[in-house]
């Protein structure tokens, strides 16, 4: 029960807007409903892990306590925010506050005790749910994306259809590719459900390339090759034969779909590719993220050292550019904090990089974490926030935590 509450609160975001394309309920008065709906299951993950550690006497349990404690660093720097310049928008500010850390928090304690009770088989078998849920609204949207030329995902937009079709397809494909058991449900070893799979998989492309997504192609192909080499290793014959069959059938059933969908993924492709011009990448065509991305960059260089603050940078991008995030994770750092705050997060990254390598260096069964790793990633370098992205806290801790010699004497 409690690995099915930890995934819904990893994945709240993803499970909702699904939902909604499933139901058709897509209302201001169901999105009213997401902001209670995740702080609920925020609250449940974080009472029951509280309560679990101090209650429970395990002796085995791997790793310190104290990434519990982290959280308490947001709320120190959202009263230093409001000390030293008080926000514009108080009530704004402080529903941005609770958001971020609702987020952050549930996934850095999830990860926690994932690593501490070693509960990430179970965690990393669930999002093969999520993956069928996703897929299944991808299904339904595909046909009024076609025939109406409504390029929408229930509560959410084109730029969401494109990252979720891109999330479910690598969660997909790694269950098609790999020979771990342990991260599959007994339905999934199915003559059936391997069939079904392949179909999903080319329902999952289709919902990129109709969306014109460009962060959704990007996070495609990198889901590819990451997949195909990582798991090339260990299984080079299935990987060499799906390569073989899919990519041939891929060509086969675009090319002799209903024209509509080929009109369709011509034209948004066109959208999908065009920052990609004859002299390189021509920021241009992404949507104003160049403009956003300048006038960010000129206030980093007006307070290079130091920033604005953590949650101040909130406060500002709504004021100041009319809109709640500066959609890229480098340059958002650098608002927070300036350049000692960029260095000390690039230290980490690299160091979480470093150990990610040696986890699945370690753990090669284990690689449906990369898939969560790269969405978080990806979808931080051109949309949302990293403070209130559940899978970016989720896998950073998670894999931090990691520690090769106490995991082998726990074996």
């Amino acid at each position: 029960m409690i690995d099915l509450i930890f995934i819904i609160t990893l994945s709240i975001n993803a499970i909702f807007i699904s939902l909604t394309v499933i139901l058709g309920y897509t209302g201001d008065g169901i999105s009213s409903l997401y902001a209670p709906i995740v702080m609920l299951f925020s609250l449940i993950s974080i009472a029951f892990i509280t309560i679990y550690e101090l209650f429970n006497k395990n002796k085995k349990a791997k790793g310190s306590k104290m990434l519990y404690f982290f959280p308490l660093l947001f709320v120190f720097f959202y009263i230093i925010d409001s000390i030293t310049t008080p926000y514009s928008n108080q009530a704004s500010s402080l529903s941005q506050f609770l958001s971020s850390v609702s987020y952050a928090t549930s996934g850095i304690y999830i990860a926690t005790f994932s690593y501490r009770y070693s509960k990430i088989d179970s965690l990393l078998k669930s999002f093969n749910i999520i993956m069928i849920i996703i897929t299944v609204a991808i299904a339904l949207a595909i046909p009024e994306t076609i025939f109406l030329n409504v390029v929408s995902f229930g509560t959410g937009s084109y730029q969401t259809l494109a990252y979720f079709s891109a999330f479910s397809y690598g969660i997909n494909l790694y269950g098609i590719l790999s020979k771990n058991k342990a991260l599959k449900y007994k339905f999934q070893e199915t003559t059936i459900y391997k069939s079904l799979s392949i179909v999903m998989l080319f329902i999952q492309i289709t919902g990129v390339f109709i969306s014109g997504g460009r962060g959704g192609a990007v996070l495609l192909f990198i889901n590819t090759f990451v997949l195909f080499y990582i798991l090339s290793r260990h299984n080079i014959k299935k990987v060499l034969m799906f390569i073989l069959f899919f990519v041939p059938a891929t060509y086969i059933v675009f090319s002799y779909a209903s024209p509509q969908l080929v009109s369709m993924i011509e034209s948004r492709s066109e959208r999908t590719f065009s920052y990609v011009g004859d002299e390189g990448l021509d920021l241009s065509e992404t949507s104003g993220r160049d403009i956003v991305y300048s006038a960010a960059i000129d206030k980093v260089a007006d307070n290079l050292l130091y920033g604005y603050g953590i949650f101040k940078q909130y406060d500002m991008m709504k004021k100041d550019f009319n809109t709640p995030y500066v959609h890229n994770i480098f340059i958002e750092v650098s608002l927070q904090g300036g350049v000692i705050l960029l260095m000390t997060f690039l230290y980490f990254l690299f160091r979480h990089f470093h150990k990610l390598k040696l986890y699945l260096k370690t753990y090669p069964e284990r690689s449906l974490i990369i898939v969560v790793y790269l969405y978080a990633m990806i979808f931080l370098m051109f949309s949302g926030s990293y403070m209130s992205n559940t899978y970016f806290w989720f896998t950073l801790m998670y894999i931090l935590l990691f520690n090769p010699k106490e995991d082998i004497n726990n074996l």
